[in-house]
This record gives structure tokens, sequence and C-alpha cells, in this order.
């Protein structure tokens, strides 16, 4: 009989050997739901509807959202997971195509499930009697085949798609979706929190060039926006929408008590007086294996593709050890397996088949998978609205839940340990995104070229770069001049080389090799992240079995994997050269500058290391000889004055060593204010651009996306967090929680054997007293 969550709880509270875990501990109460009356009601079809599936009263956010669309307004809406947000778009889309049927509308999510999530909700409704001849909606992507592409190409009034398939699938064929942007009455974009980054940038061009073509045959939809809690919904909504629009945030839906802990391993003195705390993947390993053997149904996130994988292997080993059934029902999720087998274990979660899913960001977002007991988190997962996400996947269904955040040693996830009201306040994220970055600019107006020829009119789209970029488009021969237009000659179709979520659209396939030929297919990877998780002897893990990477083929886009039977995987060793290109501007703060810059990046992959599976343990590490990779990107950086440097070395600290424990610092703590992933920035502590030591902080995208910009604009809190870290860690020398490690532990590869200098915590420590005292 499965344990409920209180009693589960208890116990761990209970226990003085894992109460010394529970860093922090918080309840989110229950909440009764606040309801409101809409003027005039709702037609009655639309009502009974509702009843069915039912719902007989709306949200006061609900309301407020219909009578915003009602105006004819653009909206944005902001509230938690599974607080009826889908209603505040559904209600007045339905409203409109019962008062006129030809209308139509567009639902745009970022990911596939989400999208068949959504058809579903839609088939629930537009299955009464009322609705079945004048409301059709259909999923359009990838997945779709071609008979039900045309039926739903011809006769839906919902097209439910994704950025992508909008893009390369519907934008360059408009003509042949005449009946839907004529009648176009709006468009909904779901999780516009997810459009940051590159994606984000991406996104709102080809929403640009939505409306351009809607411009064209003379329709103007409205924009409804949802997104999760946000400290700027207004302004990505405007930036990606161009649109001013208006905010709806009361959140009046009805909320579960919800048990929140951040597990944290508590800190093990050693001779040397470092501390390591235990890994967060075995504490997370340990916990979810309880949870199954108590019955309760769990979902861990974990932060990579790889992290879901070894998890999962060495979860369903523990509980094989006790009883092979529960190990069955335990399963992996992410990206890189196919649709069916997604579908399978969604369909096995809702009918609690599945006990406990582990996964990585995969299934933060809304799909509805059934009401899950409890969730785990292995580490912070980078955002606070993330984290929410995630933590609303338990107890969506009013019950009672419990969400652990297994705090990792990294300094992000230390902050967070020691400073849980972070988490509990005011979001202070803001989501970043540069439509105007030349490079994504370039090829989004190429694509545009595509569906229509260019003219100086279409500047109003895209912004002053316009002439310049179709200057240079010509000039390559992609483009022919006829008077004041301007028409795409090439042969080549640009929306096919175009990926919004990746620098390059080109994919590499893994294929297995069965000892004669390449076989099976098990999975793709991007090109540009090929020689950092795909380089030669790397280890690849899916579906919970490990493989070798013996031949990395960019001609043929391949990358050949053996299977391996081993206990360790592997992680790339990188090294950077930094050279400023053009200066931007620079502040003096006194104690230090700060700037921001255009930089070229020059970036190797060195080698790699191998580390255990249960540890994280380095067991030795290897050189490769691959190819650099460069990067034209933006940069921020700081300079620490002559006077402080001075000042640490007349203390006996070494200037250097406190640096470079300021660099990893800030190589951690930096996406929490700029809100991206931990991949989107890189660090380097350089000496070749100024007359001192520079921390350079730049963005890992061609042009820059504004990441190293908003980093530079609130510097002296970047500063005052790296401080707050470096205090609530009680090591004495440094360690992973803080600067990095001192002492002898290093990587050495190659010729970055011997180069590699020791971060210093008491010299981290004094410099960040030095500089923010000022």
């Amino acid at each position: 009989m499965a344990m409920s969550i209180r009693p589960f709880l208890d116990r761990i509270l209970a226990s003085a050997d894992e109460s010394r875990y529970v860093a922090a501990r918080r309840e989110v109460p229950p909440r009764t739901a606040r309801y409101a009356d809409i003027e005039p009601p709702l037609p009655e079809e639309l009502r009974l509807a509702l009843s069915t599936i039912g719902i007989e009263r709306l949200y006061a956010h609900q309301v407020r959202a219909l009578e915003l669309a009602r105006g004819g307004a653009d909206i944005v809406v902001v509230s938690r997971t599974a607080s009826g947000k889908s209603l505040c778009y559904d209600l007045p889309v339905l409203e409109s195509l019962l008062e006129d049927a030809s209308r139509t509308a567009i639902y745009m999510f970022p990911t596939k499930a989400l999208s068949y999530d959504q058809q579903a909700v839609l088939e629930r409704l537009w299955s009464q009697p009322s609705f079945q001849k004048r409301v059709l909606s259909g999923v359009y992507d990838g997945d779709t085949n071609s008979y039900r592409r045309k039926k739903v190409r011809d006769r839906a009034n919902i097209l439910i798609t994704n950025p992508d398939m909008l893009h390369v699938g519907i934008l360059p064929h408009h003509s042949r979706w005449a009946r839907l942007f004529a009648n176009l009455s709006f468009v909904v974009l779901d999780e516009i929190h997810t459009y940051r980054g590159i994606f984000g940038s991406n996104v709102a061009n080809v929403l640009r060039r939505l409306v351009r073509v809607c411009d064209y045959v003379g329709a103007r939809p409205q924009f409804i926006c949802c997104s999760a809690t946000i400290g700027n919904p207004v302004e990505l909504a405007e930036r990606l929408t161009d649109r001013k629009v208006m905010l709806v945030d009361e959140d009046a839906a009805p909320q579960s008590r919800k048990h929140f802990v951040i597990w944290n391993p508590p800190p093990e003195s050693t001779d040397s007086g470092s501390v390591p705390r235990s890994g967060m993947m075995g504490e997370a390993r340990r916990l979810v294996a309880r949870l199954v053997s108590s019955g309760i149904q769990t979902i861990a996130f974990t932060r990579t593709r790889m992290g879901a994988e070894v998890l999962c292997k060495n979860i369903k080993e523990d509980l094989t050890e006790k009883k092979e059934e529960l190990a069955r029902r335990v399963k992996p999720y992410r990206g890189g397996y196919l649709p069916q087998q997604r579908r399978q274990i969604e369909k096995g979660l809702s009918q609690r088949k599945v006990l406990a899913v582990i996964s990585t960001t995969a299934l933060q977002l809304g799909i509805d998978i059934g009401s899950l007991d409890a969730c785990v988190m292995v580490g912070y997962p980078g955002t606070i609205a993330a984290m929410w996400q995630q933590a609303g996947r338990a107890g969506r269904k009013q019950s009672e839940s419990l969400v652990i955040l297994v705090a990792g040693p990294d300094p992000v996830d230390q902050y967070i340990a020691h400073n849980p009201d972070y988490l509990f306040g005011k979001s202070p994220e803001k989501a970043v995104i540069d439509p105007d970055n030349p490079y994504i600019l370039s090829q989004q107006i190429s694509c545009a070229a595509v569906e229509r020829p260019l003219t100086p009119e279409d500047e109003a789209y895209f912004g002053p770069q316009f002439a310049e970029i179709v200057k240079i488009l010509k000039k390559e021969s992609h483009l022919r001049q006829i008077g004041q237009t301007w028409y795409w000659s090439s042969e080549e179709q640009p929306f096919l080389d175009v990926s919004l979520r990746t620098v390059t659209s080109e994919k590499l396939v893994i294929h297995v090799w069965d000892g004669q030929h390449r076989g099976q297919v098990i999975g793709e990877i991007d090109a540009s992240s090929a020689p950092f998780i795909a380089h030669p002897e790397a280890i690849y893990i899916h579906d919970g079995e490990t493989f070798r990477v013996t031949h990395l083929d960019y001609e043929n886009a391949s990358v050949v994997v053996e299977r391996a039977d081993v206990a360790y995987y592997t992680t790339p060793i990188t090294s950077h050269a930094i050279r400023i290109t053009n200066m931007l501007e620079e502040r003096d703060f006194g104690s230090f500058r700060a700037g921001q810059c255009s930089v070229n990046v020059t970036t190797r992959t060195a080698g790699y290391a191998k580390r255990l599976f249960s540890t994280g343990a380095i067991l030795g590490t290897k050189e490769l000889a691959l190819d650099a990779v460069v990067l034209d990107t933006t940069a921020a950086y700081i300079i620490v004055s002559r006077e402080v440097r001075d000042a640490l070395s007349l203390e006996g600290l070494s200037a250097l060593g406190g640096l470079v424990g300021l660099k990893n610092l800030i190589s951690v703590v930096g996406h929490l204010v700029a809100m991206c992933d931990r991949h989107d920035i890189g660090v380097v502590l350089d000496s070749d651009n100024f007359e001192a030591q520079a921390i350079f902080v730049f963005d890992r995208y061609e042009g820059g996306l504004g990441f190293a910009e908003k980093i530079a604009e609130v510097i002296e809190d970047v500063l005052s967090m790296c401080y707050s870290v470096i205090c609530a860690c009680p090591c004495e020398n440094g360690c992973p929680s803080c600067v990095g490690t001192a002492g002898t532990e290093r990587l050495a590869v190659g010729k970055l054997s011997g180069r590699v200098t020791v971060p210093r915590k008491g010299a981290t420590r004094r410099l960040l007293e030095l500089v923010l005292e000022g």
C-alpha cells in the first residue's frame, strides 16, 4: 500500500541523521479559488461544453483575460502551473469561432508534447454536438502524416503547431494556407518564458514574418501570450510580438498544500580542511528509490540527458535488489526518444503504471501526465521559473505533494541552499532576447524573401539593419533587385538551413556499429555540440545503456558508437583564447572597471576526463586533437584596480589566485541574473587584452544575445552574490561549493598541464571585500 506524503516527510524529519540534510523547509499553504462572473455571459454552447468537463465557474484571472480579449487587446497572462491558463486563450478563441466559424487561430507551443496535450483538451470541448460542425482543431508538426496534414490545412480553424514548423513548414508555403491567414483572428503563444536566448530571438523574427504575411492578406490577429512567473513578462511579450500588451497577473486558482524541502548534504571535514559533500546524484538516487519503494509516484528532473540516463540506470539497479517489478516501473524520459516512446511513457504516468520517471526538462512544461505525488530536482534547474514549473508537476490534482530540491556542490546550488528566500520572494529574473542580432536577422530576412519579395517598407518589420543586410545578401547573389524590390534568386531554401534553437541546424545521426557496418540509429545531436559530447572515446548513454564513440564523421553527418559496459562517463576539457575586436563601453567604479566589448573567442576541446558514475570522481584524463571552434560574439569584462591588487600582495595573498576564484564564482552565478542556461555563457581569465588580468563573460552565440550585456548592467549585484556564496561556505581553502578545488587535484591534459592556477579562497574573499567597499 502506498505511503502518503506526510508520514514519509515526518519520518525524514524525525531521523537525527537525515534531518541534517534539510537545509531549509517551506510549506506552501493551500488556497481556495476566487471566482468571477463574466458579462455578457458565455454563449450557451460554450457554457455547456465547459460543464461537461466539470467547469461550472471561471477563475478571476480567466474572466479578466476574456474581458481584455473581447476588447481587442493583446495580452500576456502570468500564473503558475496548473492554474487554468489555457482557458485564458481557449475561451476567447472558441467564443469568436462560435460567432463566425470562418475565423481561424494559431496555437503555438514550444514543444510537440504540449501541442498534443492541448489538442486533447480541445477535442473534449468540441466533441459536444454544438461544436462539431463549427470548430475543428488539428496538430501540424513533424510527426503529422500527409493525410492528416492536408485535412488540417484545408479544414481546421484552430491550427496547433510549434515555432519550428511555423518557420519551416507553414510560412514558406503560406499561399497554400490562404484560408488560415486571411481569416486569422488570434495567435496564441504559450510558455513564452521559454522563448529566451537564441530560441526566443529567432521566434521573435518568425513572428515578424508571420505578421508580414498577415498584413499582406489584410489580417490583424490578436496575440494572447501566457508565461510562468518572471520579472519582465510584459517586456518579453512586447519584444516577441512588437505589440503593446496588457498584463493579467492575478492567480485566482486553488492550490493544494505543497511541502518544499531543500536537501543539502552536510560537509564532511577532512585532514586537509576541505569539505567535500556527497554527490547530488547519489542523494537523488537514494531519495527516489525510497519514494518508489513507498509507492509514491515521483518525477525526478536532471540537468542533462546523460544525468537522466545515469540516474535511471542506478535507481533501477537499487530497486532490482529489492523488487524487480518496481524497477520495471521506473523510466527515463528525454529528447532524442522517438515520439511513440515518449507518449507511451506519458500514458504510463497518467495510468500510474509508471511509478517514477527520470526526466530532463522535456517534461517540465504543462503536459498532462496525471497527478504525481512527489518531485525531486537534481540540482537547481537554473531559473526560478523553471523550478516552480518542475515543482508544479507534483500535486496538480489538489492532492498534498512533496518537492525536494537536492543541492549540488556548485556555488549556485549552495547560494540557494543558504538563501532560500531567493526562491520564495518576487522573481528577479528577466528573460533576455535579441531579435536584432545581425546573424539571426540575416537568416530570418533570407527566409522572409522566399515568402514574399522584399521592399524598403520591410524595414518596419526588421528594423534599421534591414537595408544593410539586404545589400549583403544581394552582393552574395542571394537576392536579385528589380526597381525597389528584391527577389530571392538562390537555389538554396534558407528556411531548411536555419535552426531556431541552435546556432546551426546541422545534425549528426548516432549509429551503433554492429561489427560490420553502421546499424541501429539511437539518436541525433547538433553538429556544434559534437566536439564536446561526441568526440572519439566519449561515452554516450541511451536508455540506460553505455556506448563508446568510435568515429566522429562530419562529412557523412554521423557519429558511430559501439556498446561498452563501463563504470564511468566522460566530460570535455576545454580551453579558450579571447581577443577584443571592438570596445563598446566602460564604467569606472573606483576599485574596479567594468565594460562591454565585441570579442573573438577560440575554443578548443583539449581532452576529456573519465568520471565514475557512482561518485563523479576523476579516474584520469586524455588529450584530444580536434579542430578549434571560432566565435565572434559580445562580452562583459571586469578589471580589478591596481590598488586592490597591491593591497592583496601587502597582506600576503595571491591576487591571481583571488581572480581565478572570482572567475569560477562568476561562471556559475552569472546565469542567475541573466536568466540563461549554464552553457549560454563562458568565462575566461585573460591577460592579453589589457594592462592587467581581466575576467571576460561572453555569450556563446554568434553576435551575442544580450546575456553579457545584462551581467554588465548589474555587475555589482553579481559581485555581491559571489561574496554571499563564499561567506556561506564553511570550507577552509576552497571547494567545489565556492571558488573551486584548491590543492593538487587538477586536470592535466597536453599543453594545459602546468598552466592551471589554483583558486585561493582567502584571496578571493578579501578581493571581493576590497572591491565592494569601493
